[in-house]
């Protein structure tokens, strides 16, 4: 039976930063034995992104690929599963903040609408929301 740790954001930018070769491969073995599974809060993801995006000058695309080659490994499982890949979709297709398609898939869910004052963003995601003017 595989042991699941919910997983700190710097074991998910050791696995796609391959920073540190040493922690990088215990990482790798870890998984390759078949023995544990990586259970990965949605804020870990975004917080991931933002890491390798603003320290590690690592392009959107590239982070998109790894987050996406990452969630859908046997040994990963995803706090919002369906929420998480629609996000990922969504601002891969899209120039958009990573937060804020979080945010927009959240408020479809719910259903709620959003309050932001970023319309530019928000227009895109294609969901309710409106700025606090809006509703005075």
């Amino acid at each position: 039976m595989k042991n699941t740790y919910l997983v700190d954001t710097n074991i998910l930018v050791r696995l796609l930063s391959k920073d540190d070769d040493q922690q990088f491969q215990t990482l790798i073995q870890l998984m390759l034995q078949g023995e544990i599974r990586y259970f990965i809060p949605s804020i870990t993801l975004i917080e991931t992104f933002w890491v390798l995006k603003s320290t590690y000058s690592l392009p959107k695309d590239q982070i998109v690929r790894g987050l996406f080659l990452l969630i859908e490994s046997d040994e990963v499982e995803l706090e919002e599963p369906v929420l998480m890949r629609n996000v990922l979709h969504q601002f891969n297709q899209k120039n958009v903040d990573l937060a804020d398609a979080y945010i927009a898939e959240k408020a479809k869910q719910f259903p709620l609408p959003v309050l932001t004052w970023n319309h530019k963003d928000f227009k895109k995601l294609e969901c309710e929301y409106y700025a606090p003017g809006d509703l005075v």
